[in-house]
């Protein structure tokens, strides 16, 4: 019990989330205005159905920390939008295959508006909902986005797009040691 989660990344997959009683779970990858209205009608049915308050959404993150701005600002350019852009070819996301696919709907719509503002704005759309940056930096992207979505969970992704392990490694323990004590000791109201 309690330990059913959904990744619920379109309108139809939120409403199944809660419908299943799992927990929410969704990648950033919208700007959290919009996914604040996802989490909303996620709680509202949940608790509609259920009769209790669900567990707090499950958000998952590709992060890059490290001391230095410049250089964690050129990895996220480099590596997570490198991540993004490889998941739209690798899906054919630019193509119109799932705007008749039941189900997908929703990402046959997303098509339309890559389609009118390019790879390079989704990227740079992609880059302001991720955490990266310096620890101080990211502990005030993660305040940020709590005081949009409410309490959540965090999931996060330390390698991909090729970031070498050693960056990597660097910056999954920069998180660890300052990153998550703040975070941990900040209060929640769940």
């Amino acid at each position: 019990r309690d330990r059913t989660y959904c990744v619920a990344m379109s309108p139809d997959s939120v409403l199944a989330a809660a419908d299943l009683g799992a927990r929410m779970v969704m990648f950033s990858q919208r700007p959290w205005e919009d996914q604040a209205v996802s989490v909303s009608t996620y709680r509202d049915r949940f608790v509609g159905i259920h009769g209790a308050e669900p567990g707090p959404p499950v958000v998952c993150d590709f992060v890059y920390c490290d001391a230095d701005a410049g250089r964690a600002e050129d990895f996220a350019h480099r590596y997570i939008a490198g991540y993004l852009t490889s998941v739209m070819e690798h899906y054919e996301l630019e193509s119109d295959h799932f705007k008749h696919a039941k189900g997908y709907e929703s990402y046959g719509n997303a098509v339309d508006l890559l389609k009118a503002i390019g790879l390079d704005k989704l990227c740079e759309m992609y880059l302001r909902v991720n955490v990266w940056g310096t620890p101080d930096q990211i502990v005030d992207r993660l305040r940020a986005r709590r005081e949009v979505i409410g309490d959540h969970d965090l999931t996060c992704c330390f390698r991909y797009a090729g970031l070498p392990y050693e960056q990597a490694e660097a910056s999954m323990r920069s998180f660890a040691a300052e990153v998550l004590p703040v975070v941990q000791a900040e209060p929640v109201t769940r």
